[in-house]
């Protein structure tokens, strides 16, 4: 059984405030249809214990080895388990999870959190789950902020909160190019450098809402890079390489640092 995990860009991303020390915010996340991971669930003839096994290109033996230990898909799965009964509980302790990964790591384009999204509708599905949607959503909010788009069949939505709510937007999704500098960018470093040094003197003005209602093609056509993003200006003051691909057209997603602009 397989199925495609999507990356996703930010068309635009604005941080609200703070709560209970977690960032707020209000974006506009857009899936990439061109850019996926493909998960496969592979059932072994014998319980050897729960696995994820990475295979990408771009990583070394180093990182595949990191990335088996400490994932989301993993953490994911730990999430679930309270919720299966036995039979459940054998069924995943025998069963490798198989990640194709082609979205890059430290990119902005969500793949950790795609891939335990991703990983829970097919958990659903292999292991007959009966869990209530909203009862598979609140797991997927524990998991990470951003797994809770993934859980959505849109392709486009309105973000909110500390990335919970999630409000379907109806549009034509565009079709975007991405392109991603040989660069990490650590999340939490910009988070807290844009809360320490930005967002003292950058506050939510009630304007930035209207965007919720706008097509982000719309978005996109009438506002800059530094205008869409509140944290691209502290990605690029701790990634200062990132500024050599900041083009006209071009768009930081996220915390970088990947770039992306409407398909030509």
């Amino acid at each position: 059984m397989q199925q495609d995990s999507f990356a996703k860009v930010n068309v635009f991303f604005k941080v609200t405030g703070k709560k209970g020390g977690y960032h707020t915010l209000f974006s506009r996340f857009c899936k990439v249809s061109s850019l996926f991971d493909t998960l496969s669930w592979e059932q072994q003839p014998r319980s050897s214990g729960f696995a994820v096994k990475f295979c990408a290109p771009f990583l070394s033996h180093e990182q595949t080895q990191a990335l088996a230990e400490d994932n989301t898909i993993s953490k994911a799965c730990r999430a679930l388990m309270p919720y299966l009964n036995d039979a459940q509980k054998r069924q995943l302790a025998s069963t490798t999870i198989v990640v194709e990964k082609k979205i890059p790591l430290g990119s902005g384009l969500g793949g950790g959190s795609s891939n335990a999204a991703c990983f829970l509708r097919l958990a659903a599905r292999a292991l007959s789950l009966s869990l209530e949607p909203n009862v598979l959503q609140a797991i997927a909010a524990s998991v990470g902020s951003d797994v809770s788009f993934f859980m959505h069949e849109g392709m486009s939505a309105n973000v909110s909160g500390i990335g919970e709510c999630v409000q379907n937007f109806a549009e034509d999704t565009p079709q975007f190019e991405v392109l991603t500098p040989p660069i990490f960018c650590s999340t939490p470093d910009v988070y807290a450098h844009y809360s320490r040094e930005i967002l003292p003197h950058n506050p939510f003005l009630p304007k930035y809402l209207q965007w919720g209602e706008c097509m982000s093609v719309e978005i996109l056509h009438a506002h800059s890079l530094l205008e869409c993003n509140d944290l691209a200006q502290s990605a690029f003051v701790l990634y200062p390489a990132l500024r050599e691909y900041a083009q006209d057209g071009w768009f930081l997603s996220g915390s970088g640092s990947s770039f992306f602009r409407l398909k030509q």
